[in-house]
């Protein structure tokens, strides 16, 4: 194997591992003060070392984790006031990407957005609330992915890997969540740059107040 070879595999496996220990972090499986072992990961996600020592250096530049020595991690409260810059910066960089985004999208993009809301809708009629919060950064990520932006769309994708959505309810306002999405598809469907823009600000805004009171509350 050539050499381009083993490290493009090497970059896949660390950006794998770094995605599984993220989750693992975001959803609580792995808590505030738990420490991660080079030993122990290696042996539950089947890899070596140098991927996983990658992958705990992607997640330290994130604000995950901090590394320690003798090959190992310890998992990281939540920062509150890292948060609220978090949401802050979204409320700039989401809207500017939707706004982009509007004059772009074509019919099957917008029908690729409605499907995925219609999703939303049918897991909560399901009681399948597990199911949102995924298919809400999925909604999401396309919106801002039409933009055509991609350094925009590595910025926003870092600002949402900061704050633990799986771990923030959102039982309490998936309709609202929902309804969010409907006026963003209005606008988009217009063709109102300044509307798309103005929904998805007030959609996070809506949503950053919610996520915040939560995360207060503990």
């Amino acid at each position: 194997m050539s050499l381009l070879g083993r490290f493009d595999d090497a970059v896949t496996k660390s950006s794998m591992a770094a995605r599984v220990l993220r989750e693992a972090i975001r959803d609580g499986t792995f808590p505030p003060g738990m420490q991660l072992k080079l030993t122990v990961l290696a042996k539950e996600l089947n890899m070596s070392y140098t991927p996983l020592r990658e992958a705990l250096q992607i997640l330290s530049a994130e604000g995950f984790v901090e590394t320690r020595a003798h090959s190992s991690a310890v998992v990281l409260g939540f920062d509150l006031e890292r948060a609220r810059e978090i949401y802050e910066l979204r409320l700039v960089l989401e809207p500017y990407a939707a706004r982009a985004a509007c004059g772009r999208a074509t019919y099957d993009d917008i029908s690729s957005l409605i499907a995925i809301n219609e999703d939303m809708l049918q897991a909560a009629q399901d009681d399948r609330l597990d199911l949102i919060p995924s298919l809400n950064k999925q909604f999401h990520m396309l919106l801002y992915t039409l933009s055509g932006m991609s350094v925009l769309l590595e910025f926003i994708q870092k600002l949402w890997n900061g704050v633990p959505y799986q771990a923030i309810s959102l039982s309490d306002r998936v309709h609202e969540s929902i309804g969010g999405h409907e006026a963003v598809l209005s606008a988009l469907r217009a063709n109102d740059a300044d509307k798309v823009a103005a929904a998805l600000y007030e959609h996070i805004s809506a949503g950053a107040q919610a996520a915040m009171t939560q995360l207060e509350a503990g």
